[in-house]
């Protein structure tokens, strides 16, 4: 797994144009949009940078050749989870280096943690969670022409279903809406983001089984 995570760090960090782009456009997002969204944004292209790697790793039959390495397909899935996982962490952490030059340029450096930087930083948790626990199935298993079909037409059905949710208030009896709203008031903010970061967690065991599966059952 050694061999993969230097490849993938040297595959990034190849992306001498790329990233400094992404790091100037978390900025002005953060100084325009508020400095939580520099901590959103950041995880998410951490994200398309990760599953991007799938992408060159099947140029000129790449499979092929990583798969006579002495190291097992699975061995290849589950380093990309655990590279993905770790590079969306440093995306945050980047996000709250951010929000703190923000604090310490408008002298509040105490505001750096506040509950909203903490709740954002949850949220892009649970956001790479779902994004990579999509994409990289998808990309091992319809490749990378293909799959840009498949995760258009699962984005779209994703902001189906968000929409649909911020119509529930006009579908949904009132009595349960109140009753929904009740319970997730009773709730601590420990116990929220605990629970999120265990359905990110079982998220991503689930998708890295389905990958390990597709990747075993294809010839490259």
């Amino acid at each position: 797994m050694k061999g993969y995570l230097i490849k993938d760090l040297l595959l990034i960090k190849n992306q001498k144009r790329t990233l400094p782009l992404f790091l100037l456009c978390g900025i002005v997002m953060a100084g325009s949009l508020g400095t939580t969204t520099g901590i959103t944004y950041l995880a998410i292209m951490a994200v398309m940078l990760c599953t991007g790697t799938i992408s060159y790793d099947e140029m000129d039959h790449g499979f092929t050749y990583l798969f006579t390495l002495p190291a097992t397909r699975r061995t290849y899935v589950r380093e990309k989870y655990v590279f993905s996982i770790l590079v969306c962490l440093a995306g945050i952490l980047i996000g709250f280096v951010i929000n703190a030059g923000f604090g310490i340029a408008g002298g509040n450096l105490q505001g750096t943690f506040t509950e909203d930087a903490l709740s954002a930083a949850c949220g892009a948790v649970f956001a790479g969670a779902m994004m990579l626990g999509v994409m990289i199935p998808v990309r091992l298993k319809y490749g990378t022409e293909k799959s840009s079909t498949v995760m258009l037409v699962a984005f779209a059905l994703a902001a189906g279903a968000v929409l649909l949710i911020t119509k529930s208030k006009d579908i949904l009896p009132p009595g349960l809406l109140k009753a929904v709203e009740g319970f997730t008031l009773r709730l601590n903010d420990g116990i929220i983001t605990l629970s999120v970061l265990i359905a990110a967690a079982i998220i991503l065991g689930i998708s890295e089984q389905i990958s390990e599966r597709i990747v075993d059952s294809k010839e490259y």
